[in-house]
């Protein structure tokens, strides 16, 4: 008897499927009802003890959504999936603040149903002026029906919401450690027609194993990141033109897909398309810098075909990693404890330096190290010529492989070293900075 391994790529969903039911009484506007769990990832369904099921929506002027639907005729095997365009006047939007995740329904009743012919794409909303003519027909995509009730509302039922969380809020994984089976579900087409024994053998002997990182969370940015970002993307408008426009739209990708910490873009000058290039970093299991997955990459490219100019085209490669280290000279008062307070120095500069991770490009600043141990109290002299020593880390398995040329790299008064463009810096760990008491 021969067996042969069979290799499949699955999608990969983190959390644990939960549900909870919350009874609805009178009808109230824009209903809001908060999921009592944290760290949650997805809204698998919500439905009311009548069975209507509520779909979930970007926002609640939006009438209907694209559904995929099996198509059992489709005989040339190209594709088995039919897209339809289907009402909802059963809908909801997401909100989230802080560690609380809600879900909001519109105001309208049962009744809208009949008497606003809600689900008739016939009557749209245009605008119908008393003139003979329309000078500019103009139509807003997500407000196509009649109703101006934004949905209809539950009232007088029971809510059941089925969701999936996780029990941490870091969920990227580093390459092979997803390669635990606790339960599985496989199913055969006419079981009751082979053997038992093969097909036990086969459901025991699941393999799991993910060969690229699982990196799609990113740590919560700052205010002045967040604020920096949605600057962005308030001028990019649901479309991408500027350089701008390219990296507001990634950050903006919805983070059930994945979430890149840093990007840029850069124009291909020695390409005869004038090619844009866009260049990704992603966060690691332990919340250091690491190559995004293609998987990652996959769903920007989704992300950015609909936003992006026909014209334009992108391609989406990795940036380089430049590990850096330190190494610090300072003198201080004779009052101090030199190891406390070289312990002291090494995380304050550590700190202040990776606490807002730099941009890919940017260039890494000596002159801000002075800075930061001049602010110091205890610290009463640097030497100007090598208080701070830039070096490049690499490999030892716990590092980039990139090497960068530091002395070949810095600028002519020797207060920054120059960082290309496809590349970022990055102080990995404390313990790459290092420290002497003069």
């Amino acid at each position: 008897m021969s067996y042969y391994i069979l290799r499949v790529p699955v999608p990969v969903k983190s959390g644990i499927v939960r549900d909870f039911s919350v009874d609805v009484g009178d009808p109230r506007k824009f209903l809001k009802i908060e999921i009592p769990d944290a760290n949650i990832s997805e809204i698998i369904s919500v439905v009311d003890s009548e069975g209507n099921e509520y779909i979930q929506v970007d926002n609640l002027s939006i009438d209907s959504v694209i559904m995929p639907l099996i198509d059992k005729s489709a005989e040339d095997g190209t594709t088995k999936v039919r897209m339809k365009n289907i009402p909802v006047p059963r809908r909801f939007v997401v909100e989230e603040s802080l560690n609380k995740t809600y879900i909001q329904f519109g105001y309208g009743s049962d009744e809208d149903l009949s008497t606003n012919s809600l689900v008739d794409p016939s009557r749209p909303l245009l605008k119908q002026p008393g003139m003979k003519y329309i000078s500019t027909p103009r139509q807003n995509p997500y407000n196509v029906f009649t109703s101006n009730a934004l949905g209809v509302a539950p009232q007088n039922t029971t809510i059941t919401v089925t969701y999936r969380s996780n029990s941490t809020l870091n969920v990227n994984a580093a390459v092979g450690t997803l390669n635990q089976i606790v339960t599985s579900h496989l199913t055969f087409t006419n079981e009751q027609l082979l053997d038992s024994t093969k097909i036990d053998y086969i459901r025991e002997n699941l393999e799991v194993y993910n060969e690229e990182p699982i990196n799609g969370f990113v740590s919560i940015p700052n205010t002045e990141e967040l604020k920096m970002r949605y600057l962005g993307n308030y001028a990019a408008q649901g479309r991408a033109v500027t350089k701008q426009d390219y990296i507001s739209s990634v950050y903006s990708m919805p983070s059930a897909y994945g979430s890149i910490k840093r990007a840029s873009i850069i124009r291909d000058t020695n390409d005869l398309r004038r090619n844009l290039n866009l260049y990704l970093m992603a966060e690691g299991a332990d919340g250091k810098m690491q190559a995004p997955s293609i998987l990652l990459k996959q769903n920007v490219k989704t992300w950015l075909d609909s936003l992006r100019m026909i014209s334009d085209s992108i391609d989406i490669m990795d940036a380089k990693i430049i590990n850096l280290g330190l190494d610090i000279k300072v003198q201080v008062s004779n009052s101090s404890n030199p190891q406390s307070l070289l312990s002291e120095i090494k995380t304050k500069v550590y700190e202040e330096l990776m606490t807002i991770p730099p941009n890919i490009g940017e260039a890494f600043y000596i002159s801000e190290v002075y800075r930061i141990l001049r602010q110091i109290p205890e610290v009463i002299n640097i030497p100007l010529r090598d208080g701070v020593v830039v070096r490049n880390i690499v490999g030892n398995n716990t590092h980039s492989t990139y090497s960068y040329d530091i002395s070949e790299n810095m600028s002519l008064d020797e207060s920054y070293i120059y960082v290309p463009e496809n590349s970022i810096w990055e102080i990995k760990y404390i313990d790459d900075i290092r420290g002497t008491i003069i």
